[in-house]
């Protein structure tokens, strides 16, 4: 069975979200994608989140969650797997700075249903309560 990891960084600032494009037509998603042959999901995130967003990852990315998808095709009687972790990060800039960036954009929150993937909405309801503390990353330390 073979499989697919991909990560994905949730960045928020004073009632704000920031959102790629997807491959998908107006979709938007966090940013992320998959990590490279050999690299560390940690690794990862900060390298998708300064290619996506021309920002930098600041302090220790805080898992969020990981949901894995198991899929079977009966026809050719093969399997594979799906893992996507979710990461809260805090980044060099808020996310009012960037707007304009060619991929992300800054969306306000609530959502407005319907224009984001389901998964968007139900990471940001769950996880991402307000004021998250990341381990190392209290005011004042670098």
């Amino acid at each position: 069975m073979h499989g697919r990891t991909e990560v994905f960084a949730v960045i928020t600032d004073s009632g704000a979200v920031c959102l790629c494009r997807s491959d998908e037509a107006d979709r938007y998603t966090f940013p992320g994608g998959e990590p490279q042959a050999g690299e560390s999901l940690m690794d990862a995130i900060v390298r998708l989140v300064r290619d996506s967003t021309d920002m930098v990852v600041i302090g220790l990315p805080l898992e969020l969650c990981h949901f894995v998808q198991y899929f079977y095709d009966l026809d050719t009687c093969s399997g594979w797997v799906s893992s996507r972790y979710f990461f809260s990060v805090r980044v060099t800039k808020t996310p009012d700075f960037f707007i304009g960036h060619k991929d992300a954009s800054v969306f306000r929150l609530p959502l407005k249903r319907g224009e984001f993937p389901p998964m968007v909405r139900m990471v940001l309801d769950t996880y991402a309560p307000k004021n998250m503390k990341h381990p190392g990353n209290e005011p004042g330390g670098e």
